[in-house]
């Protein structure tokens, strides 16, 4: 799963076939592919009684430019600051084409 240091991991793929090109030319797979890691990530970290943020700096610390990345974008969302009532904050992160991207997201 990219940069992140999980061992035992098991990826599989299937493609379905739908007449119209859904892979990596218009990067539709990597969409999808990247939700349902990042939600997952969000879940493993809750199941271990971890903040979001902390449980995707541990898996990425052998990965510098990663973690750099993700912890610029954690610093210009104020992460770690009180949300307002309702609010939730997110953090995934994804690697495209050698281009690692992060979101920080609040919503209510």
């Amino acid at each position: 799963m990219e940069a992140y240091a999980i061992p035992n991991v098991n990826i599989s793929v299937h493609s379905a076939k739908v007449g119209v090109p859904v892979l990596w030319w218009r990067s539709v797979g990597n969409t999808h592919t990247a939700f349902v890691k990042e939600t997952m990530l969000d879940e493993l970290a809750k199941a271990a009684d971890k903040d979001p943020l902390e449980y995707r700096r541990a898996l990425l610390a052998g990965a510098p430019r990663e973690l750099a990345t993700l912890n610029l974008a954690a610093d210009k969302a104020g992460w770690g600051k009180p949300l307002p009532a309702g609010a939730r904050a997110g953090s995934p992160c994804t690697n495209r084409s050698a281009l690692f991207v992060h979101r920080s997201l609040k919503c209510r």
